[in-house]
């Protein structure tokens, strides 16, 4: 009885996480601005309107949720950190898979630009990924090669956001949107 109350809570927590990650994304939206376009800020909030300074607002908003979520939470529903920090790492990945893709879908085939749509696609990708995850939570047998490879793939897209935020190559994904 215990297990499943617990499985029940954090599946409850999976649902929370998505009205909190979307919140924090949309308040990250106007952070930069608000906060004087200071350069340092730059690396967490999105400093323009491309494509990829939008992928900020899954990344660090999961990152915080998952991280917060973790050190509230860890012994009151028996969180494994190495676990935690996987699914944090899928969710990512998801999030991120899911916005480019279907952006590039919709405006490529349809040839149109929507701020609404870009918001719904937004609101569906972090949904999507934190319906996976708690789908696949209790699914999965993680190792120890997982854990690692969370590490440096969260690493490599930290380095990918700082770098390319200050120095962004010649490529679509950066272009600033009109």
């Amino acid at each position: 009885m215990i297990v499943m109350e617990i499985r029940e809570k954090i599946n409850k927590l999976f649902d929370y996480s998505i009205l909190i990650v979307c919140l924090m994304g949309t308040l990250f939206h106007f952070v930069y601005d608000l906060l004087g376009k200071i350069k340092i800020f730059g690396i967490i909030f999105p400093i323009n309107e491309s494509v990829f300074e939008h992928l900020k607002l899954s990344f660090y908003p999961l990152i915080i949720w998952y991280i917060s979520t973790y050190f509230i939470y860890k012994k009151k529903l028996n969180l494994v950190f190495k676990k935690w920090f996987i699914f944090m790492t899928f969710s990512i990945l998801i999030s991120i898979f899911l916005i480019l893709s279907l952006y590039y879908i919709y405006t490529g085939a349809f040839g149109i630009n929507s701020p609404i749509i870009d918001i719904l696609i937004y609101l569906f990708a972090i949904t999507a990924a934190q319906l996976i995850v708690n789908n696949l939570y209790y699914k999965i047998i993680l190792r120890n090669y997982h854990f690692l490879a969370s590490i440096v793939i969260i690493i490599i897209l930290f380095t990918i956001f700082t770098i390319f935020t200050f120095s962004p190559p010649n490529f679509p994904i950066f272009k600033i949107k009109n």
